[in-house]
């Protein structure tokens, strides 16, 4: 079992097709940057780094946001003191997406090159 885990940390592997799409969902519906991970391309850490400090700065923002709706029964006029905190874990995910998205169509070019050989 303790192997499977640190196998990301092999390097890169040669893909197959339903591996190589099992990677690709998971950068881009489940964690940025964890298929990467998996496949032992060290980027993936990078990623998956900028998507979960991005999540939270915009949790950050969320909270702040529901806390003040309760307290004052209606929708905030304002957006609050974490608004830019909010902003930036946005544009951190979302950058971290598009990165994930990039290493995804590598990965595809990865297996198809592999398949021609």
């Amino acid at each position: 079992m303790l192997m499977k885990i640190f196998s990301a940390l092999a390097g890169p592997k040669r893909l197959d097709r339903p591996t190589a799409w099992a990677c690709v969902m998971a950068n881009l519906a489940v964690l940025p940057g964890l298929g990467s991970w998996i496949l032992g391309r060290s980027v993936g850490l990078i990623q998956m780094g900028l998507a979960l400090v991005g999540f939270g700065l915009t949790t950050v923002w969320c909270f702040w946001f529901v806390k003040t709706w309760i307290v004052l029964r209606h929708f905030p006029h304002e957006p609050g003191p974490h608004f830019g905190k909010g902003l930036a874990g946005v544009v951190l995910f979302l950058a971290a997406w598009i990165w994930a998205l990039a290493s995804s169509i590598a990965i595809l070019r990865q297996t198809r090159w592999n398949e021609t050989k």
